[in-house]
């Protein structure tokens, strides 16, 4: 039989990572609701773990299809790289998906630091209108 253990590390293991990635995204923005510290950063620190595990996942079967259509036939007959087959492949896919993913944390936080600055822009406008009422 078969041994299958890295073939299934490759797939589950980025969708536990998603899994994970929305549960803390749902943790941390419980934290920057209800937290007078992380009030003003709660939309990053809440897209930054679901978007890195979300571009991660993404990434992982971009380079996956990359491995498999360019780089499969070249590593299967080189006499030096056949023997470390499986330890290149895991590398590739694990740079593939720590790249992606950092690339789409990146991006995220750049789109949710806008909407996050008009917030705290429009609760700052509304705390001096009360206060120049008063």
């Amino acid at each position: 039989m078969q041994d299958t253990r890295l073939l299934n590390l490759e797939l589950e293991m980025p969708f536990l990572l998603l899994a994970l990635g929305f549960l803390l995204s749902v943790g941390f923005w419980l934290v920057g609701m209800f937290t007078k510290n992380f009030q003003g950063y709660r939309w990053r620190i809440t897209v930054v773990p679901f978007a890195f595990a979300l571009m991660g996942l993404l990434g992982l079967f971009a380079t996956v299809r990359f491995k498999v259509e360019y780089l499969s036939d070249w590593l299967a007959n080189s006499p030096f790289l056949n023997s470390h087959f499986e330890a290149i492949s895991l590398l590739i896919f694990l740079f593939g998906y720590l790249f992606f993913g950092a690339l789409g944390c990146w991006l995220a936080v750049r789109i949710v630091h806008r909407l996050d600055d008009e917030q705290t822009l429009k609760t700052l406008y509304t705390v001096l209108e009360t206060k120049k009422q008063d």
